[in-house]
């Protein structure tokens, strides 16, 4: 599994990670000085490195630039609030929610695809697999058709 899926405990722990990285840098901030420069410093690589962390995990953040400008958008919005209002969380929140959106969408499509015949791909485990076309016997009754029933 992957960030794709929206339930996955992945996300929870991005949570976790986001809120604490937050709490850090107020904390930080709290230093007059080296903490103000240190965390000015760490926010271009925070930044990069929930991209990266996305991007790596599969949440595509070109596929969909408002994400990739959620976060350039967070770290604008912490430099000109000097750094009162880190939110890191808010850009995971963000990006989860257009995971959601994207799943849902996903999920449609593939229930749609289902009322088709033959073989159709669908997820399993977390993967997109073939399933077999459903065959048809060809016995009709107690008698086999003629030709095998092929016309």
């Amino acid at each position: 599994m992957a960030l794709k899926d929206p339930k996955d405990f992945k996300w929870k722990i991005l949570y976790v990670a986001a809120g604490m990285i937050d709490i850090a840098q107020w904390v930080v901030d709290l230093i007059v000085g080296p903490g103000e420069v240190g965390n000015e410093v760490a926010d271009p690589f925070i930044g990069l490195g929930f991209g990266l962390f996305f991007q790596l995990e599969g949440v595509s953040m070109v596929k969909r630039i408002s994400r990739l400008l959620s976060l350039v958008g967070g770290y604008a919005a912490e430099a000109l609030s000097a750094s009162v209002a880190p939110a890191w969380i808010v850009d995971v929140w963000y990006i989860h929610r257009t995971v959601k959106e994207e799943w849902a969408a996903e999920q449609a499509s593939l229930a749609e695809n289902e009322d088709e015949e033959g073989p159709v791909n669908r997820m399993v485990e977390g993967r997109m697999m073939r399933q077999p076309p459903v065959i048809k016997p060809l016995n009709q009754g107690n008698a086999r058709l003629p030709n095998g029933g092929v016309s």
